[in-house]
């Protein structure tokens, strides 16, 4: 696949094939080629100053030095990672790279340090909307507990991990789970309701009310959405101008396009980028 990306000419494409790439081959345990693919994915991002993917790359580069046993480094990518998604004011990704830290800790066998930065990710976390990462950092408050002998408070936060799945793990049909994935992978292209339930084997009426029962909103209002916020992250993570940011996500319409993302978010695309300043 890398030629495909390289002969995009888009920079963000490129470090993010290059960031996936070094994750997959340090889990296959190849650091040389890992490290380096990071440092070139780094670089893409530095130049198209996508300070988010940057922030997420100094959270793997965190995990990889800890994989490696440097916690010296490890410690500082997690830092940079952390001041990063707090610069960008990402609250959940802060909370996932103060996971990280408290895995770092864990892995040095500096329990007491490791455990601080675990509940610190959790009250974080708790606060936002992504109940994955923090039952994640649940697991990992678990895990340390374990290690200071503390075999009643394990338990309990297992448990509290247990009912946070059952709260908010409710299942998707499967169906619009498809879909729901068919979008998010391909959200610049223009839909069609029929064409979303042929995917599935229902009509087109019986879809769309699946679809609303399930999601609360209808096919089109989700495209929509996956376009404004994909929009909205690249306002203030990329220098592409308003109407390349808009062609990128999919919507040719720039009126229609600034319209809609005043009434989603209260501000213009121009006024939103302006309020971020890295």
């Amino acid at each position: 696949l890398e030629p495909l990306f390289r002969n995009s000419g888009f920079l963000i494409l490129q470090g993010d094939f290059n960031n996936n790439y070094a994750y997959g081959l340090m889990k296959l345990d190849k650091k040389n080629e890992a490290l380096t693919r990071f440092e070139l994915a780094k670089q893409f991002y530095k130049r198209t100053k996508h300070y988010l993917f940057l922030a997420g790359l100094e959270n793997n580069l965190a995990i990889f030095f800890q994989k490696e046993g440097y916690f010296i480094e490890a410690h500082k990518h997690a830092k940079a990672a952390r001041e990063a998604f707090k610069k960008l004011g990402d609250k959940t990704r802060e909370g996932y790279s103060i996971d990280t830290q408290a895995q770092i800790y864990m892995a040095q066998g500096r329990y007491e340090e490791a455990l601080k930065c675990a509940n610190e990710a959790i009250s974080m976390l708790k606060r936002g909307e992504n109940y994955n990462y923090l039952v994640n950092s649940m697991e990992t408050k678990s895990i340390i507990q374990l290690y200071l002998k503390d075999y009643a408070e394990s338990v309990k936060t297992t448990i509290e991990a247990i009912k946070i799945v059952g709260l908010f793990g409710k299942k998707t049909d499967k169906r619009i789970s498809i879909i729901e994935e068919k979008i998010s992978l391909n959200f610049q292209k223009r839909w069609k309701t029929e064409e979303l339930a042929e995917i599935v084997n229902l009509s087109k009426s019986r879809f769309e009310k699946l679809f609303k029962q399930e999601l609360k909103i209808s096919p089109m209002q989700f495209i929509k959405h996956l376009r404004l916020e994909k929009a909205k992250e690249l306002m203030k993570t990329t220098i592409l101008t308003v109407k390349e940011i808009g062609f990128a996500v999919g919507i040719n319409d720039q009126s229609g396009f600034v319209r809609d993302f005043k009434k989603k978010y209260g501000l213009t695309p121009t006024e939103y980028r302006k309020s971020f300043k890295f």
